[in-house]
């Protein structure tokens, strides 16, 4: 199984909360304890946060409670219930007082505390392992006194065995490889020859790759918090975009900014450029790296353009990254925009090293939900490169946009053939 890192390392993310258009409130979730319940845990969750008004009327007699809905039991079905709001109607709790009257713009606090198991009204009746769809609904009166609805949240919590019960029996751990993407916009408009100088669009890469910036904080997080010897190490793959470690070779030797009246400034960023190089040599020695498609090119919208040249030249970047990194590059795998692959593009794949595409589970013509790697089917029978898929519950948590343009992209279908193990 494959995880995306989009933006930095991240701790385990606490429930996403919002509210929706039409909704009066908003309900910010700042805790949930605990996170996952099981046999140790005490029968009791906690879920604390503030409620906003974020109307122009002042709302009265405000009450929260909790409703779950039924256990899901496969990744399928936890994916389907955060995408298609699972019904959580299947227990409530009783409403509890939040605020007697909460002006337009004011806050309050709240602390909810429900019974994990149990027969009550305070209760979720939580008798079986299974990740739980829960929401978070606040009612209260409106200025003309209607009981409404003001907002609600939702999110999931895993109980691996209720409190008090049977620990769960082991389970064999999923292997898993989190990938970290190192790409940024082309911006590179003149590269340097002799009596020419490297010319770039803006210099906003600069503020990237230097203490602070987005570029920066990725290959600093690893390199602070994943030690080449912990075991976590050897689930990292670096996904470079040759062109971003091209652009940073050339910043840290000199270059110059583009100006709006056509002139050019002296570049600020060699020497943060000169610096993440260093640090990237050192986090990626010994470590997993693949070369993305230069310039992150879209390989699905060059095969149905019908270039195949471009695609083989996309994806001759492995030599770039090596030489300037000092490291193994490997130029069999290739990560597609989006995770999004075609026929057309998948077939023109058969002049290339790839053999193995990470994709996003959406792309594949597949209902039964698996994660497991399947062979692709393209129109070049001798071709059947080996799909391994992202998972879902993770990269779309955070790039939704991603997940969506995936979802539209034209489908591949499995070949039947099992892929090598």
């Amino acid at each position: 199984m494959v995880s995306t890192l989009l933006l930095s390392l991240v701790p385990p993310a606490t429930p996403a909360a919002g509210a929706q258009a039409a909704e009066r409130i908003e309900i910010a979730v700042s805790s949930v304890t605990p996170l996952m319940a099981r046999e140790s845990s005490p029968n009791e969750l906690t879920i604390s946060g503030t409620v906003h008004n974020t109307g122009d009327s002042t709302l009265r007699d405000l009450e929260m409670r909790l409703q779950r809905g039924k256990a899901r039991a496969t990744r399928a079905s936890v994916v389907k219930a955060l995408r298609d709001r699972a019904v959580t109607a299947e227990v409530r709790t009783r409403f509890e007082s939040v605020a007697t009257t909460l002006p337009p713009g004011a806050r309050t606090e709240f602390e909810l505390r429900v019974k994990l198991t149990g027969t009550d009204y305070r209760s979720l009746r939580i008798e079986a392992p299974g990740v739980y769809p829960l929401l978070l609904n606040v009612n209260g009166d409106l200025a003309q006194g209607q009981r409404a609805r003001l907002g609600s949240t939702r999110f999931m919590l895993p109980v691996l065995s209720p409190p008090g019960g049977s620990p769960a029996a082991p389970s064999d751990p999923t292997p898993v490889t989190t990938l970290i993407p190192l790409v940024d916009y082309p911006r590179m408009i003149q590269q340097r020859l002799p009596g020419r100088p490297t010319i770039l669009t803006d210099d906003r890469l600069a503020e990237s790759l230097a203490p602070g910036g987005r570029l920066f904080g990725l290959v600093q997080a690893v390199s602070e918090e994943v030690p080449a010897d912990e075991p976590l190490s050897r689930g990292l793959c670096f996904a470079v975009d040759p062109d971003l470690v091209v652009t940073a070779k050339t910043m840290a030797e000199g270059y110059r900014v583009r100006q709006d009246d056509g002139g050019t400034v002296r570049g600020t960023g060699s020497r943060a450029a000169r610096d993440w190089l260093d640090k990237l040599r050192t986090v990626t020695e010994g470590r997993c790296v693949i070369s993305l498609p230069y310039s992150d090119a879209d390989v699905v919208a060059l095969g149905r353009a019908g270039l195949p040249d471009l695609i083989e030249g996309a994806l001759d970047g492995a030599d770039a990254v090596s030489s300037e990194l000092g490291v193994d590059v490997r130029e069999d795998v290739l990560w597609p925009v989006d995770g999004a692959l075609d026929e057309p593009a998948a077939t023109q794949l058969a002049n290339t090293a790839v053999d193995t595409v990470l994709m996003h589970p959406d792309s594949l013509a597949r209902t039964d939900g698996s994660l497991r790697p399947v062979r692709l089917r393209t129109g070049d029978p001798d071709h059947t490169p080996t799909a391994r898929l992202i998972d879902p519950l993770i990269t779309d948590a955070l790039n939704p946009v991603r997940a969506r343009n995936a979802a539209n992209s034209t489908r591949l279908s499995p070949s039947g053939t099992p892929p090598p193990r």
